[in-house]
C-alpha cells in the first residue's frame, strides 16, 4: 500500500508491481495512470476497505500479482532518462 495525497511518478508502486506484490494505491490521477490497471486504486478514505478487498478476494490478488510485473516492465530506466 502506497497512499499519497498527490501523485509523484510512482516508482515505489512500480517496484512492488515488478516484484509481483499486489499493490494498493490512492486514486491520484498520475498514480492511476502509472498503475495502468495493475494496482487497486481507491480514494484515500477507502484505504482500509482496499486492504480488506485485496486480503479477501483471491481472484483480485491473483490478477494484481500477474498484471504487476507486466505493467512494471513498461517502465525502464532508459525510458525514464529519455
Amino acid at each position: 500500500m502506497v497512499p499519497s495525497l498527490a501523485g509523484g511518478f510512482g516508482r515505489p508502486r512500480l517496484g512492488g508491481m515488478a516484484a509481483g506484490t499486489p499493490v494498493l494505491t490512492s486514486d491520484a490521477p498520475a498514480l492511476v495512470e502509472v498503475a495502468g490497471g495493475a494496482a487497486l486504486s481507491v480514494p484515500l478514505a477507502d484505504l482500509a476497505a482496499g486492504v480488506e478487498q485485496i486480503l479477501n478476494d483471491t481472484a483480485l490478488r491473483t490478477t494484481l500479482k500477474a498484471a504487476g510485473p507486466l505493467r512494471a516492465a513498461d517502465f525502464t530506466w532508459e525510458g525514464a532518462a529519455d
